[in-house]
């Protein structure tokens, strides 16, 4: 986060009119532009739920091995706070193939929301149906499906 902040600082100037740019972009194309902010918003909530899921899993990991056996000294450690650390650096992570994990989930999450559930650049509901949902008063009920008079013949 330091970097970013330091970097703001500096070009103060290039990131009001890089904002600038991008609120008037999104003003202009909001139809087109809306559902991608609401998408990749929704990616980055989903990053961080899960890295954050994997650190507490490591970090109950990390205290049950400590605890059942004190003389081994398990390290088993991912980055804690993705704004202050890198949370792309191989060596934060502690067996390495915790990364790999993290990437592989990352994808995932990736096919999931844009794959599996697209982007939908319509504004309106698309059903076809009346305005009530069936529900029409005008209408009759319909036929029956049978014709129960025939069920009660030659019985009393």
């Amino acid at each position: 986060m330091e970097p970013l902040i330091r970097f703001s600082m500096e070009n103060s100037a290039f990131v009001a009119i890089g904002a600038l740019v991008v609120f008037i972009l999104i003003a202009l194309y909001k139809k087109t532009l809306m559902p991608i902010v609401y998408h990749c918003v929704e990616l980055v909530v989903y990053f961080l739920a899960c890295h954050y899921l994997i650190w507490l899993g490591t970090a109950l990991c990390n205290w049950y091995a400590n605890e059942t056996n004190p003389s081994e000294g398990y390290d088993y450690k991912t980055p804690a706070g993705l704004l202050s650390q890198n949370f792309a650096d191989k060596t934060l992570y502690n067996p390495t193939s915790l990364f790999y994990f993290e990437v592989i989930i990352a994808v995932a999450l990736m096919y999931l929301v844009v794959v599996v559930r697209p982007t939908s650049y319509s504004g309106r509901n698309k059903f076809k149906g009346d305005s009530n949902r069936g529900m029409d008063q005008r209408k009759g009920r319909g036929a029956p499906r049978y014709d129960r008079t025939k069920a009660r013949v030659g019985r009393k």
